[in-house]
This record gives structure tokens, C-alpha cells and sequence, in this order.
């Protein structure tokens, strides 16, 4: 892993004269850059371990499985398998982490699980575990808020939502429904519900292209997205 002019500098600096302060923010950046190093090496091995790709696919098609998974847990196998997808400029999870990059709970709940940019567009994505009849006041406003809050923050691109659980109520997919069809505040939005089960098989289609040595682009997926989107046109009722 080759390191940047800003890491090389943090790395030898020198650290004896600094004042007890100084030393407590160097501390802070060498953990930053730590947790920084561990993810570009965990992305290098993720890209081409074909093994732990299937791993991912056969953990989201057992629901049985995924039921016995912490919420943290959930939310790391989903941001490992956002990295393997494609060329993402950077992911980011929201869950703390200790300093070997493990989560140790998950994400709070003022701020999307998952951030995820890319060069022609960006993303949060949205997970729970949650599959009961309370999963649509649970998760509908807070998602659709959280997006919200992401498209000001990025008001100079598209932004998606990407949603995520073993099982989506029919309620929860209402009301992403009405958001993307009449709005939220005042403004579409663009909401992509998948089961863990459907975001599998998009992981089975990668696995196929990595074994004809191809990848998914960050457009491709941004296709797939917006195919989704205009599915909304194709349903009658209000």
C-alpha cells in the first residue's frame, strides 16, 4: 500500500519535543491513519477473494443466519460488500469502530448507516434487521430524512438511497413509494428497496463477471438504480 505526502508526514514525525497537547492530537491522527490503512488493505484483499464474495451471498440468502446477526455485524457485511461492488471513491460506515476497524455498535440514528461516493453520483445506504410491522415507523421517516439531509449536504449531484433488509413490510414500501413518486417535503426522492435476497443475487452477477475477469462499473449500478426508479411510473394508484 503506497502512502500519500499527507501520510508520510504524520508518519515521521517527530514526536519527542511535542507538548503533552500535541501528543494527544498525534495519537489521534496516527489512529485516524491506522483505521485509513486497514481499509485500503481490507479492500485489496475484498476485491479478489472469490471465496469471501460467496461467503457474503450464502450469509444474505440465510435468513435464519442473518437473524442471529448484531446490528453492527449486519451492517459491516453489507459496507464489505459495497467495497467488492465497484469503483467507488470512498465508503464510509457510520458505526464506531475500535482501532482494528471492528465496529463496536452500530450506527447512531442521527445519521445514515452508510455513506457512499462515487464519481458520477453518491449514495447513503440503510439497513435493519428490523422485518416486523413496526419496521415501517421505524425506518421509513428516519430513511427518507436522512436522504433529505444528504441531497442539501450534495445538492450538486444525484443522490440515492439504498435500502436493505431480509424482509421489507408492504407499508415500508409505501412510503418509499410515495416519496419517490410525490415527494418528500416538497421533493422526489430516489429510494432503492432491496431484501437481502435481491441484493445477493446482484452480488452472484459480480461474482460471474470477476471469473470472466470483469467488473461492475459505479454507472452500471447507477442503471440499475434509476430502471428501479422508473418502476414507480409503471404502478397505478396514487
Amino acid at each position: 500500500i503506497s502512502f500519500s505526502g499527507k501520510e508520510e508526514s504524520i508518519i515521521k514525525k517527530d514526536f519527542e519535543k511535542l507538548s503533552k497537547e500535541e501528543i494527544e492530537e498525534f495519537i489521534t491522527k496516527l489512529r485516524v491513519l491506522n483505521l485509513e490503512l486497514k481499509e485500503k488493505q481490507t479492500k485489496k484483499f475484498l476485491l479478489n477473494d472469490r471465496d469471501k464474495i460467496q461467503n457474503i451471498i450464502d450469509s444474505l440468502k440465510d435468513i435464519k443466519k442473518i437473524k442471529k446477526f448484531a446490528p453492527e455485524q449486519f451492517e459491516k457485511i453489507i459496507t464489505e460488500a459495497l467495497k467488492i461492488i465497484n469503483d467507488e471513491i470512498k465508503i464510509k460506515p457510520n458505526y464506531p469502530v475500535d482501532d482494528s476497524g471492528e465496529p463496536i455498535s452500530h450506527a447512531s440514528g442521527n445519521k445514515p448507516d452508510i455513506e457512499c461516493y462515487y464519481k458520477s453520483y453518491n449514495a447513503i445506504c440503510e439497513v435493519t434487521l428490523d422485518t416486523s410491522n413496526f419496521q415501517w415507523i421505524r425506518e421509513s421517516q428516519p430513511v427518507m430524512r436522512h436522504l433529505r439531509d444528504f441531497e442539501i449536504k450534495f445538492s450538486n449531484t444525484n443522490n440515492y438511497c439504498l435500502f436493505i433488509s431480509p424482509k421489507i413490510h408492504i407499508d415500508t414500501l409505501y412510503h418509499f413509494w410515495t416519496s419517490i413518486k410525490h415527494g418528500y417535503n416538497g421533493e422526489t426522492q430516489k429510494i432503492i428497496p432491496l431484501t437481502t435476497e435481491q441484493f445477493a443475487m446482484l452480488l452472484e452477477t459480480l461474482l460471474t463477471l470477476i471469473k470472466k475477469g470483469k467488473r461492475f462499473l459505479h454507472t452500471d449500478i447507477e442503471k440499475l438504480y434509476k430502471k428501479i426508479i422508473l418502476k414507480t411510473t409503471e404502478v397505478k394508484g396514487h
